[in-house]
């Protein structure tokens, strides 16, 4: 579960670095999602909904780091559509793995009868999806874009913290 928490915590900082005039996200996204992948594949063992994890995980990670690669080889200026293609199909698969996370927490839950906050994450979810759908319409609409960027990093902030609560009472109770 650590390396679930880990990943999460790289996909959820965005650290830009502008570099000779391109702007880089360090550390990369396709390592969260590798991380997450693995974590999910230890515990899939336990609950199915991690077994899914970790292939829409390996998915996310291929996404993110061809997006990477593209930006690499300043290739995202030339393939601005594919980018723009890539970037919304990440944010997808990224709403999806957190999803399944939840529910592999539920069902952990439900199997230990520990208290792992499942549902207070299940709302974080639904408020970061709304919050990520503003923050792109944000792009569109340059006036509430910094506003809603904020907001996203908050709900990410809580959603981790949530999660590292849940973390320290499964690390606990194992």
């Amino acid at each position: 579960m650590f390396l679930l928490l880990i990943g999460y915590l790289i996909i959820a900082l965005d650290a830009l670095v502008r570099i000779g005039g391109l702007v880089w996200e360090l550390p990369p996204d396709f390592i969260g999602y590798l991380l997450i992948a693995i974590g999910a594949g230890k515990l899939a063992l336990e609950n199915p909904p991690f077994s899914v994890a970790k292939s829409f995980s390996f998915v996310a990670a291929g996404v993110s780091g061809f997006l990477f690669l593209l930006r690499l080889l300043s290739l995202a200026y030339a393939a601005a559509s594919l980018l723009i293609i890539l970037e919304v199909a990440e944010l997808v698969l990224m709403v999806i793995v957190v999803r399944l996370i939840i529910s592999g927490l539920r069902e952990l839950e439900n199997q230990t009868g520990l208290s792992l906050q499942s549902n207070i994450l299940k709302y974080i979810w639904i408020a970061l999806i709304v919050v990520l759908a503003a923050s792109y319409l944000g792009q569109i609409f340059t006036t509430v874009s910094g506003i809603t960027s904020l907001v996203a990093d908050l709900v990410s902030i809580g959603f981790f913290v949530i999660l590292f609560f849940a973390y320290q009472t499964y690390r606990e109770a194992k």
